[in-house]
């Protein structure tokens, strides 16, 4: 597809469509879950997915599980993380 339009120069837009939707909050992902959605959907190793999870996770950008919870603290600041 880029192939096909990168030498357009120009483009008309036809219509413009606006909504709003809205998503709960994503339920949490114990250990396991995590590896297994890696795997299937990514092609990730364990490895690489606790890798990559210790990485976000030191930088500030998850919270991941450590324990096999699913469930997240009454405490736990969403808008805190979001911002």
């Amino acid at each position: 597809m880029h192939s096909r339009i990168s030498s357009i120069t120009s483009a008309q837009v036809l219509s413009v469509e606006r909504s709003q939707k809205y998503k709960s909050k994503p339920n949490g992902l114990n250990t396991v879950k995590m590896l297994k959605v890696a795997s299937k959907t990514y092609g990730m190793s364990a490895h690489d997915t606790m890798k990559t999870a210790e990485h976000l996770y030191l930088r500030g950008f998850i919270t991941y599980p450590r324990t096999e919870s699913t469930t997240y603290s009454g405490n736990f600041n969403f808008n805190e993380i979001l911002e």
